[in-house]
């Protein structure tokens, strides 16, 4: 009875050991520094993990190249033995021999030399890497050691799951090397090393094409696979255009289109290299002051119209147009107009963007010179302007500043809380300078200003355009001082016609943004 038990075991045993044979020549061949077979090409892993199975400290480790499920109940490895016994979770065990089962793509690391023989796998994606020993002698005389291009990643010298090591292998392709020495203070004890060597032999740059604008942030590329990132040199085939940091960070320097390229350089053959195309855009050109028209009257000789504008990213030009609505096709020149007859004229200016900067949006503003008084007329004395009170008013709660013409908007406010602080100047009830008024919605701030580019700009960030709050003197006549607080949320500025107001804020910590606007002496 026990030899028909016995037959019927071998049998099994034997039917499941078609690898054992090639397992056992290549660790004859490797005691007998026999030559081995050429590299072997394994499958790429269709599954997301891979084994190292050490049976015993004196035998080759098996290299499984994919996940595997060997049985019907889905087990990995299962154990046959009765009375040898060791549910590892791993092999295959009976009377102390291990069994590869049919259709396993187990297969020794014996063949695995440092003589160069390897085996290649290529995961798709981020893969497990197991490791682990399933014979009781393993666990004192058997240490596993997995590396990375060099690196340790994890060891095991333990034995069934909860000796079991394991770590995570970035997608790409890899040459496996396996090597083993002794241990230390052990006799009979070996560390059998697996080193995952990266393969690059190709490069993708990620993105292939960018596109960024002069003035903008640096844009970091990446490289595929990943395990290439710490290996490649960046390079800019023009440093005018944009740079490249060692890490792929580029850095737009000027407008037009350069490839920046990561090259890897194997130790033998050619270097690889990847490709993105970088575009740098130019950026838009501002008008810091807008021109302004002059107050003229016919004397017989050329007058220029306007007073000139300020711009950066290029150049402000004019040209004399025949309405507001029709920008001039030629005549653009950056020097100020100028005539002779009494008239209107529509004076139009942009920014000429440099090379890195596009032209501005045209605008125009009008300008008069008037016709010269007859010496024969009586002159009419002119009459004082006509002005309207500024009033001054102050929320104890947000620290804002408040400027309204309006003496029902004051009295409304004083009802709920302001501090009235009297008239802070007198306007002119009319002037061609406006000085808009701007609110913000989230910080409960208004803000004022002449400047049109400054009102659009803070309307493009979300506040709301209040329209013309009052007007500036033409005449200049006394100035109104901006000032800033860089540390306040709400009633940044402050506005002022005291010269000694502006200085102390000045001392103790505000900007000084110099003369807002004018009002009348």
């Amino acid at each position: 009875m026990k030899s028909k038990k016995k037959d019927t075991i071998k049998k099994r045993v034997t039917s499941r050991l078609k690898g054992l044979g090639a397992i056992m020549l290549a660790l004859f061949m490797i005691l007998t520094g026999m030559s081995l077979m050429p590299p072997v090409e394994a499958e790429e892993a269709t599954g997301d993990q891979y084994w190292i199975i050490g049976y015993n400290y004196f035998r080759d480790p098996l290299f499984c190249t994919g996940q595997e499920s060997i049985d019907e109940s889905g087990n990995v490895y299962e154990v046959l033995s009765s009375g040898n016994v060791y549910n590892n979770g791993y092999v295959k065990e009976y009377s102390g021999s291990i069994i590869v089962p049919d259709g396993s793509s187990l297969t020794s690391l014996g063949t695995l030399t440092d003589s160069g023989y390897k085996i290649t796998i290529s995961p798709k994606e981020a893969t497990y890497v197991n490791a682990g020993c399933v014979h009781r002698n393993a666990e004192s005389g058997m240490l596993f050691q997995m590396k990375v291009d060099g690196s340790v990643k994890e060891e095991t010298t333990g034995l069934g799951e909860e000796g079991k090591a394991k770590f995570l292998l970035d997608a790409g392709t890899y040459a496996v090397t396996y090597s083993y020495e002794k241990l230390e203070g052990n006799g009979i004890g070996y560390k059998f090393i697996v080193d995952f060597e990266s393969v690059i032999d190709s490069l993708t740059v990620t993105p292939a094409d960018a596109t960024l604008t002069f003035g903008d942030d640096p844009q970091t590329l990446t490289v595929s696979p990943a395990s290439a990132a710490d290996k490649v040199e960046w390079s800019s085939e023009d440093m005018k255009i944009a740079t490249v940091d060692s890490d792929g960070t580029v850095t737009p320097v000027s407008a037009g289109t350069v490839t920046i390229k990561a090259t890897y350089t194997p130790e033998e053959g050619d270097p690889i290299v990847g490709t993105c195309t970088v575009t740098v855009n130019k950026a838009e050109s501002t008008v810091t002051k807008e021109p302004t028209a002059n107050d003229l009257t016919y004397n017989g000789q050329a007058q220029e119209l306007v007073t000139a504008g300020t711009a950066t990213g290029g150049t402000m030009q004019y040209a004399l147009g025949t309405d507001e609505k029709t920008e001039p096709t030629t005549g653009w020149s950056d020097k100020v107009p100028s005539n002779t007859e009494a008239g209107t004229y529509y004076v139009w200016y942009k920014v000429f963007g440099d090379e890195n900067h596009i032209d501005s949006k045209p605008d125009c503003v009008k300008a008069t010179i008037e016709e010269e008084k007859k010496q024969d007329e009586p002159v009419k004395p002119e009459e004082p302007a006509k002005t309207v009170d500024m009033y001054r008013l102050y929320n104890p709660n947000s620290g804002e500043h408040f400027y309204t013409a309006s003496a029902g908007e004051k009295d409304t406010l004083v009802k709920v809380g302001w501090t009235y602080e009297g008239v802070g100047w007198n306007a002119p009830e009319k002037s061609n300078t406006p000085v808009y008024r701007i609110y913000n919605p989230n910080a409960g701030d208004h803000h004022y200003t002449t400047n049109k580019a400054e009102r659009d700009n803070l309307i493009s960030l979300g506040w709301k355009d209040e329209g013309i709050g009052w007007y500036s003197d033409d005449a200049q006549s006394l100035p109104i001082y901006r000032q800033y607080n860089p540390n306040a949320v709400s009633g940044a500025h402050n506005f002022t016609s005291s010269k000694g107001e502006n200085d102390w804020l000045v001392n103790v910590g505000w900007k000084n943004e110099g003369i807002g606007w004018y009002g009348v002496k």
